[in-house]
């Protein structure tokens, strides 16, 4: 992904930051394949930028450009929570998770999770999520719980997540994996799963929020669900 202020190269480099917490200038030469003349000048900029700080292992990103990692390139303006949906697969008392590859986070177990697009339905989302993370169909969901997650550190706030979680059960059969697995809800590794997801799953499973979905006429100015009552 890229942006305006970021340009398609810093972008490209900031990326790298997503799965590595510090990086020497032959591992970013050789993850970006860009040229190591190019390269440095970049990484010179992206330091007089802030974005970047650099230290006898290699580089890393600075607190502030953390900030950004959830959404891979930075807004130098204001930043917006990024929406988040969770998904707790329930199934004979087992419930199913995903160990995270990507920062923050990372290495940690969490609920199957996915960003909602605009051009779908929260049920379109929970499917997809569904099928891309653990290739599995699911069943009918009920919304348990709307969160508004924000991770303060050293006095700035890193990373913002609404975060619509929402419980299903599995139509089809979960083929486990070393990064997807399922887990008993009565033994639960606290330690090892992200502390907001383990929150959730003790204390909302059993909730039930309402949510309305509305899509905006672009002619008439009105909601589609307003229009169904005229006819």
């Amino acid at each position: 992904m890229q942006t305006p202020v970021m340009g398609k190269l810093r972008g490209k480099i900031f990326q790298q930051f997503v799965y590595a917490q510090t990086l020497r200038f032959s591992e970013l030469h050789a993850r970006t394949k860009i040229g190591s003349n190019l390269l440095a000048y970049y990484l010179n900029g992206m330091i007089k930028k802030g974005l970047l700080e650099k230290s006898v292992n290699g580089y890393k990103l600075t607190l502030a450009a953390e900030k950004y990692l959830p959404f891979f390139v930075p807004n130098q303006e204001s930043i917006s929570p990024l929406v988040v949906v969770l998904i707790a697969c329930v199934s004979d008392g087992d419930i199913l998770l995903l160990q995270r590859n990507k920062r923050p986070y990372q290495g940690l177990w969490s609920l199957v999770s996915g960003r909602l697009l605009i051009t779908e339905s929260l049920s379109d989302a929970i499917k997809r999520i569904m099928r891309e993370k653990a290739e599995v169909e699911v069943d009918a969901h009920r919304f348990v719980s709307i969160t508004y997650e924000r991770l303060l550190e050293k006095g700035n706030y890193q990373h913002g997540f609404l975060l619509m979680t929402a419980l299903v059960t599995p139509k089809t059969l979960v083929k486990e994996k070393s990064y997807l697995k399922w887990f008993p809800l009565a033994k639960l590794p606290k330690r090892k799963i992200i502390a907001s997801d383990y929150w959730i799953i003790q204390n909302k499973l059993q909730e039930s929020v309402p949510i309305t979905e509305e899509i905006i006429h672009p002619k008439k100015k009105m909601t589609i669900m307003q229009l169904l009552k005229e006819k």
